[in-house]
């Protein structure tokens, strides 16, 4: 039998490398040496022990989907990109204490099949991106997810350091195999290092645990309304979730949004929209629909309540709308009659009832492409697949800071994205989505031609000096894009300092994604 070496996983194809130098965002290409494409953590191993003897800074990605941040892109030219896409077993699903161990190139849709198919009264939630995207990259970068904070659902971490040893965080070290008691307190004692790995450059993340959630009926409440009122009504949304009336993960976001427009019509009416969405048996949803209707019947909003099954018949408003719409696309004689019928907002029918299949399935954890299918559309590129890096879809520039929930701070956010926008004259899109009960992700992008030079280098100016005007107000991303990276690192700060100390200790020749939330 042949023995394994680091060339049957490396590619060094001109073709293939030019392909992952390709970024949505239009950055600068940086060169990459060689792909490595390990397909588990002994192969891993090896090319760790290779790249490290040869003295090659390696950038790590797990299903290669940054979008907006950089895609594949390394931070340090002349990197090697070490790909961890076929590293994507589901090793355990447990029941009893909820919990899944996964491994990097698990996508969102691999673990929602594998839920529904095995595991039924399980979900987790899932991001509006891509089927395709990683959980572990994506919960690594703090990405967020609909109906649900996912970066508070990470048990244990599995991770190779850059000397070839393995550590495993929590109780996890103390067994040799999965057993279920490593996994009920994820802190384990002594100090917490689940938090060490995440947006940093550390270690390689090989599995991790996640916690899973009940899968529960639930309705998702959804709120229309005038730019205006966006403090109120962002009040309003904390007000309730405090109350425990709304459970985690609301959403905030004009409704210029390609995933949110019909008839590609994008330009800016000054219509908003929120999502949120509650769970429990029949008597609870009852009360709390109740209580949520006497909440909003003083505030300017048109509400639905959409459940997660089919809607019930009911009078009001709020529910007598979705009511018709499921019972227009399961009769097939009114679906013909009125599926094509436009509404007063100017949405058909069949187009309202594909929008809340969209949301219920968000709230089930089932993925869709929804998103860049949508965005793909903006310059009538039909999406074949989700290599959107290498094909014809606009380029997407992203501005991601930590927005407190508060009506007052949303409303000065947008304000001064819109005032840099207008500098720029170009069009943002808003979106805000809840990462605890008092932050926001401030998720403020613009699309763009990256075949044009001039719009390209826009873009780029856009995203840094609304970077800048941001943090004047002390505004900071809670993500950030490889360009801009370095614009938040300094070596004369304690904190980066000890970040920096800790690399050194973890990383000795600091060959690990060289740049990435550290010091160059």
């Amino acid at each position: 039998m042949k023995a394994f070496d680091i060339s049957d996983i490396t590619d060094t194809d001109t073709q293939t490398i030019r392909e992952y130098e390709e970024n949505l965002t239009g950055f600068s290409k940086k060169q990459i040496k060689s792909i490595v494409v390990p397909r588990s953590v002994e192969e891993l191993k090896v090319a760790l022990a290779e790249l490290r003897k040869n003295n090659m800074c390696i950038h790590i990605t797990s299903t290669g989907k940054n979008w907006g941040m950089g895609s594949k892109q390394p931070i340090q030219s002349e990197s090697a990109v070490v790909h961890l896409k076929k590293m994507n077993r589901i090793i355990d699903v447990n029941e009893k204490f909820r919990y899944a161990i996964i491994e990097p190139g698990v996508t969102q849709k691999q673990l929602s099949d594998h839920l529904f198919q095995n595991h039924s009264g399980l979900k987790f939630p899932v991001t509006g991106s891509a089927e395709g995207t990683s959980v572990v990259g994506n919960i690594l970068e703090r990405g967020v997810a609909a109906f649900g904070h996912r970066n508070e659902m990470v048990v244990a971490l599995e991770v190779l350091l850059s000397n070839g040893e393995i550590l495993k965080t929590g109780f996890w070290h103390y067994f040799e195999d999965n057993n279920p008691l490593a996994f009920h307190f994820p802190q384990g004692h002594g100090p917490d290092l689940r938090g060490l790995f995440t947006q940093s450059n550390m270690g390689i993340v090989t599995k991790m645990v996640i916690r899973l959630q009940p899968r529960l009926e639930g309705i998702v409440l959804t709120l229309k309304f005038k730019e205006a009122e966006v403090k109120k009504v962002t009040n309003a949304l904390r007000k309730q979730l405090e109350k425990k009336l709304l459970d985690e993960g609301i959403v905030i976001t004009n409704l210029n949004d390609p995933r949110t427009t019909n008839n590609k019509k994008y330009e800016y009416t000054g219509e908003w929209l929120a999502c949120a969405n509650f769970s429990g048996d029949q008597a609870v949803l009852k009360c709390k629909k109740n209580l949520l209707k006497k909440e909003y019947a003083s505030l300017p909003v048109e509400f639905f309540f959409i459940s997660s099954k089919t809607n019930p018949f009911g009078f009001h408003s709020s529910t007598f709308q979705p009511f018709i719409v499921d019972l227009v696309q399961k009769t097939p004689l009114l679906k013909k009659m009125l599926g094509d019928k436009q509404i007063k907002s100017g949405i058909t029918l069949n187009e309202l009832a594909h929008n809340f299949s969209i949301l219920r399935k968000f709230h089930q954890g089932i993925p869709t492409n929804h998103s860049i299918k949508t965005m793909a559309l903006m310059n009538d590129t039909v999406l074949k697949n989700e290599n959107l890096d290498n094909t014809n879809t606009l380029g997407l520039s992203v501005a991601l800071p930590a927005v407190p929930f508060d009506g007052d701070s949303v409303k000065e956010v947008c304000s001064i994205v819109k005032n840099v926008s207008e500098k720029w004259q170009v069009h943002p899109f808003h979106n805000l989505a809840s990462m605890s009960e008092l932050a926001f992700e401030g998720f403020y992008r613009i699309y763009f031609d990256r075949k044009d030079q001039t719009a390209n280098k826009i873009a780029h100016q856009w995203s840094k000096e609304l970077h800048e005007e941001l943090r004047k107000k002390g505004y900071y991303p809670y993500r950030i894009d490889n360009k801009l990276m370095e614009e938040f690192t300094d070596k004369s700060d304690t904190y980066w300092k000890t970040v920096q100390s800790i690399k050194k200790t973890l990383d000795t020749n600091n060959m690990i994604s060289r740049g990435k939330y550290n010091l160059s």
